[in-house]
């Protein structure tokens, strides 16, 4: 699996699960939150702003199929320039 950038967040978390209406202050909160936690190397204040929560990916065709379980080792091996994926 391959990490591409990251995924801002849906619309959901902002609503309140009982009557659908949007908190609008959850947004500036979990974003403030964010920031004081943010590991000093992230690169996610480079994608304009820090309500970001998943990541797109793209799988290889040698890799369908397989599982990743949770408790798997997961490294960052390298960059990955998508147009030589395969």
């Amino acid at each position: 699996m391959i990490g591409v950038s990251p995924r801002a967040r849906c619309n959901v978390p902002p609503r309140d699960p009982h009557t659908g209406l949007t908190d609008k202050t959850f947004v500036k909160r979990m974003m403030k939150s964010r920031q004081a936690t943010l590991p000093e190397k992230s690169h996610l204040p480079e994608y304009g702003n820090l309500y970001h929560l998943t990541i797109n990916t793209y799988l290889p065709a040698t890799q369908q199929g397989k599982w990743l379980r949770v408790g798997d080792n997961v490294s960052i091996l390298e960059p990955v320039r998508l147009e030589n994926a395969s």
